[in-house]
């Protein structure tokens, strides 16, 4: 269940890595929860023992702390976070945004899979197939660096940011010109909860989030030679971003980009099919995001967390229409009309619709980018007809919502929608 990476640090593959290894040597086949994967203060196996980064006490200090290393992007030596990646469970045991995005990353790279609650948060993990052998080697090995090289352009946002690296005519692109692309769209559709209020659906993500992704997607992408900062040369363009990396007064998003033009364009001629693309449960973000700048009713409730709840799912299946469609466009070679897919989609008691005076603009002008951070990038032809870039798993998305496919496949698909 493929999610959006949300914090920067697991950008940095080698922290990442070591906190692989950690977790292998810790449960190895077992599953686990974001607090037992912390960081755990007196306890062997932790991701500092294995990371590339950490830097090493002096071995009076290591006495004192009971520690021999620590990590320097920490404020300071002594902090009781041990490491910036995943936390300790010492820190705060209540704060495991960081343990979960660093699970969420090793999902991401195809080397973890997540169990999650009903609120949609982590439940527990389990390493894949490939995160034990991977976890079984060192970072400096050849078999490592092969998996991260392959394995990253198989993640759907990774391939909508070097999508939008490609439509750039500039051989240098500024970070913040990719980083606002870098979340799912904020349509702002105009909705009536149950309450009686109403309100613009607040679907998206915010600016803050999108600078996050794009600076971890922006790490990858350096390990993975389509990218460098301004400025810098690269001859062994893996291990010499580790040592860039490395060093805390670089940024994982650093403000110039310089393309490898090459190859991003041939990336794109090979056309292939994305693996984990952003999953269906993921098409929205999750009920509750809201909660810091919510819009409230006079008697406190909280409205955008309510409109998630009451409208969330529209969006969703809105969503997976396009997705759906343009799986099937991908692998049979043609456009798609989405000026018609609009229109055949508004019908009575649709479930893509939200506001029908509204949904045929917002789907054509705005909701149709939703399809490049998801990882599934066109082309406009025109205004109207687009063309996939990469191809989708088709039966991945019937596996997610067949009932919604059967809707597409009775009110869409028999009409013209490919050209």
């Amino acid at each position: 269940m493929v999610n959006l990476i949300n914090r920067e640090p697991p950008g940095r593959l080698s922290c990442l890595h070591a906190f692989l290894r950690s977790l292998w040597y810790r449960f190895q086949n077992n599953s686990f929860t974001g607090k037992e994967a912390k960081h755990i203060v007196g306890e062997r196996y932790n991701p500092i023992e294995f990371c590339y980064c950490a830097c090493k006490y002096s071995q009076a200090t290591a006495l004192v702390r009971g520690e021999e290393k620590y990590c320097p992007f920490l404020r300071a030596e002594s902090s009781k976070s041990y490491c910036y990646l995943v936390n300790s469970n010492v820190q705060d045991t209540q704060k495991s945004k960081a343990v979960g995005q660093a699970i969420l990353a090793l999902e991401a790279l195809g080397l973890c899979k997540r169990t999650l609650n009903k609120l949609g948060r982590l439940k527990y993990a389990n390493l894949t197939k490939n995160g034990a052998n991977m976890a079984k080697n060192d970072f400096i090995k050849y078999i490592v660096k092969n998996y991260y090289e392959s394995e990253v352009i198989n993640y759907g946002p990774v391939v909508g940011f070097l999508h939008y690296l490609d439509i750039s005519d500039d051989d240098e692109i500024r970070h913040s010109e990719i980083s606002k692309y870098m979340g799912r769209p904020n349509n702002q559709d105009r909705v009536i909860l149950s309450t009686g209020d109403q309100v613009n659906l607040n679907d998206g993500d915010t600016q803050d989030s999108k600078t996050r992704t794009a600076g971890a997607l922006q790490a990858w992408l350096t390990y993975t030679g389509y990218i460098r900062p301004k400025g810098k040369t690269f001859s062994n363009y893996f291990y010499d971003t580790d040592r860039y990396y490395c060093d805390p007064h670089n940024k994982l998003g650093y403000s110039r980009i310089s393309k490898n033009t090459s190859k991003i364009k041939d990336f794109f001629k090979r056309m292939p099919t994305i693996q984990r693309p952003l999953s269906y449960e993921f098409y929205i973000k999750c009920v509750g995001t809201a909660r810091e700048y919510s819009q409230r009713s006079p008697s406190g409730v909280q409205l955008e967390n309510l409109a998630l709840k009451e409208y969330g799912w529209k969006v969703q299946c809105r969503r997976f229409l396009l997705m759906y469609l343009y799986a099937i466009a991908s692998h049979k070679n043609v456009l798609i009309d989405i000026e018609r897919v609009a229109r055949y989609s508004n019908f009575q008691n649709s479930p893509f619709v939200i506001d029908e005076n509204t949904h045929e603009r917002i789907l054509v002008e705005n909701e149709i980018n939703f399809l490049n951070i998801a990882g599934a990038p066109f082309l406009r032809t025109d205004d109207y007809i687009i063309r996939p870039r990469v191809k989708i798993n088709i039966d991945s998305l019937e596996n997610a919502n067949p009932r919604l496919v059967s809707v597409i496949r009775k009110n869409i698909l028999n009409k013209k929608v490919f050209v």
